[in-house]
């Protein structure tokens, strides 16, 4: 595979920050470690062979699609996460900060606890 310049994969992972940050995905683990690799990239860092080919292959992947038996729970999540932000977002910022979690576990088809759960109902 042929090198990749800093300036090119800086610009690709610039797009996928975007894309990652519009899906239900936003802020998990993965979406921090591509803003901190632009971050470095932008202060004229370097990336370990590691980060550079663990960048390479989410720039390759993309932004991974929510499963079908999920969708409609995650629809569910960010139509309370909207409502939350339109009755006064500020004071409701622990629950619209618990619902995004719950909508990247909801997304990655994770089990919930009971707590969760009821928390989530």
């Amino acid at each position: 595979m042929a090198r990749k310049s800093k300036e090119l994969r800086l610009n690709q992972a610039e797009d996928l920050s975007v894309a990652w940050s519009q899906s239900p995905f936003a802020g998990d683990k993965v979406h921090r470690f591509i803003d901190d690799m632009i971050s470095r990239l932008h202060r004229g860092k370097g990336l370990s062979t590691g980060q550079r080919r663990w960048l390479d292959s989410l720039i390759e992947e993309g932004v991974p699609a929510v499963p079908e038996d999920a969708v409609s729970g995650v629809s569910a999540i960010e139509d309370a996460i909207n409502v939350f932000h339109a009755v006064g977002g500020d004071d409701y910022a622990w629950e619209i900060n618990v619902l995004r979690d719950f909508r990247n576990r909801v997304a990655k088809n994770y089990k919930m606890s009971e707590k969760q759960q009821a928390l989530l109902d």
